[in-house]
């Protein structure tokens, strides 16, 4: 039903958005543990491991992108991850440069 490609996007994004939601709402909840060590440190590990892999599937959504528009005898499931995937590399790459600047300026 699904190719390797396919199933490989969908796990990807799943993985990714699921990772981005923890870092954020722990982000959110930052001010209710203010001076409790243990909470700053899971923070910055989630988001660490957040700036660290969404480079890697920004890399691998494009190749997954490069590889759907490349193929030959595309159908309409193949034009709905084409979307589905620039879609995903957009938003990744805002949330990665919006990381990047938030780290980089202390004063935020």
């Amino acid at each position: 039903m699904f190719s390797r490609v396919d199933k490989c996007f969908f796990i990807s994004a799943i993985v990714i958005l699921i990772l981005l939601v923890v870092s954020f709402l722990l982000i959110a909840m930052l001010p209710l543990y203010e001076n409790n060590v243990f909470f700053e440190m899971l923070l910055s590990t989630f988001v660490l491991i957040t700036i660290l892999l969404i480079p890697i599937s920004i890399v691998e959504n494009i190749i997954i992108f490069l590889i759907k528009i490349f193929s030959k005898n595309k159908i309409q499931k193949d034009w709905i991850i084409i979307l589905a995937d620039f879609t995903l590399i957009i938003i990744l790459g805002t949330i990665l440069y919006v990381l990047f600047i938030a780290i980089s300026n202390p004063l935020l």
